[in-house]
């Protein structure tokens, strides 16, 4: 099941500060450029394209979508919003399949 089979408006943009990891149930493979998530309980492969591949390596590598943000920007010519937007859709596909985990920014601690 590809997740990079077209551009899915993007409903919600979450915070760039929030820590995304790879869900503990998900295993991914390097095949020279296009790559394979298989997530254990289910079972089920979901393939990744170049552009796809090189964002799961970087999310996984940095855990925000920041630093992704501003390789991705040096790496390929796209317009940001573009970018940014395609970020997005991708994380919503990653997370509706269970395949990230998404926890938000740490809230600074007041002494409470």
């Amino acid at each position: 099941m590809p997740l990079t089979n077209g551009h899915d408006p993007v409903s919600l943009l979450h915070a760039p500060a929030e820590t995304i990891t790879a869900a503990p149930n998900v295993k991914f493979r390097d095949l020279g450029g296009e790559s394979v998530l298989l997530e254990l309980e289910s079972g089920r492969y979901f393939g990744l394209d170049e552009v796809a591949t090189r964002m799961w390596t970087l999310l996984v590598e940095h855990g925000t979508q920041a630093p992704v943000l501003d390789t991705l920007e040096q790496e390929y010519d796209v317009d940001a919003a573009r970018l940014r937007a395609d970020l997005a859709s991708f994380l919503s596909r990653l997370e509706e399949h269970s395949l990230i985990e998404r926890q938000p920014a740490a809230a600074s601690s007041c002494g409470r």
